[in-house]
């Protein structure tokens, strides 16, 4: 993957959006770059099926 990056928006649920927050919160990471890590992984999971 490349490093340029798009901006989306996106509707959550709240009690998904504070478990990212924590998550986020203790790996170090901002909400947004949480998202990404967890996108990325789902992703990855997914081409190994493939």
């Amino acid at each position: 993957m490349n490093g340029k990056r798009k901006a989306y928006s996106t509707h959550l649920e709240v009690d998904t959006a504070e478990k990212i927050k924590i998550y986020a919160k203790e790996d170090f990471r901002s909400f947004s770059g949480m998202v990404r890590w967890i996108l990325k992984q789902y992703i990855a999971e997914r081409e190994k099926e493939n």
